[in-house]
């Protein structure tokens, strides 16, 4: 049961860890772990949308190793993107909803760090974060709900309009709260907070659990978040 996660993870460890003893060749494993993890989250659940997730993960874990330094910084990152994929892989296997929609989670949270700071410290353009947001926001919105959730093709149409406004939200949130005297993990908590709101809602909506309550207690929750980032900011 355990075989195939721990294989691939072991894998995309390796792969991962290789360019610290060769070189040259550092954008060829990278590439190589990306395939892999590609590929075995396909033949995991047979389903493309899950080979996106694991690509997404190996991807981000790629983007996270470029900007830490030291070696056992290196190695604790790798080692986390790792056990993530393994996470992705078992979930994938068993159909286990609820941590394949856990693992997608921890993607959004990464990758909403990952533009922050190339925005915030590494000063990359605003539009350029911008469409990172609408792009990737989008995607994991749909592919995560998509695969927790049993959709019709018509079920399908529509979360693929939600997951459009959620990836315009999003830009439109990142542009907003970087503006603001908070630091970037208030923000990116912020944004994941906000992020999840949505995806939570929007799941019991396609399930027929989305009740006035929820709404509310979402909303409100949101508002004590916000309220909590801004006075510890002063």
């Amino acid at each position: 049961m355990f075989t195939r996660p721990f294989i691939g993870a072991l894998l995309l460890w390796f792969l991962l860890e290789l360019p610290l003893v060769t070189d040259g060749m550092t954008w060829v494993w990278y590439g190589a772990a990306v395939v892999c993890a590609a590929v075995f989250a396909w033949y995991s659940a047979q389903r493309i949308r899950v080979a996106i997730l694991g690509a997404l993960c190996a991807l981000l874990a790629i983007l996270f190793l470029t900007m830490v330094s030291g070696s056992a910084l290196y190695q604790w990152t790798a080692g986390v993107a790792a056990v993530m994929f393994g996470a992705l892989l078992f979930a994938a296997e068993r159909h286990h909803a609820t941590l394949l929609a856990l693992v997608s989670l921890c993607e959004v949270a990464g990758f909403y760090f990952l533009v922050l700071f190339a925005t915030l410290i590494m000063q990359m353009p605003t539009w350029v974060a911008m469409l990172a947001m609408v792009s990737v926001s989008s995607v994991l919105f749909f592919t995560s709900l998509s695969v927790t959730l049993a959709l019709s093709v018509g079920m399908e149409m529509r979360l693929m309009l939600f997951s459009a406004v959620v990836g315009l939200v999003s830009a439109e949130l990142f542009v907003a709260l970087s503006r603001l005297p908070f630091n970037m993990v208030s923000i990116d908590f912020l944004m994941f907070i906000i992020y999840y709101g949505a995806w939570d809602i929007v799941a019991r909506y396609f399930s027929l659990r989305f009740t006035k309550r929820s709404l509310a207690l979402h909303a409100a929750f949101i508002m004590v978040a916000f309220l909590g980032v801004f006075l510890s900011s002063r």
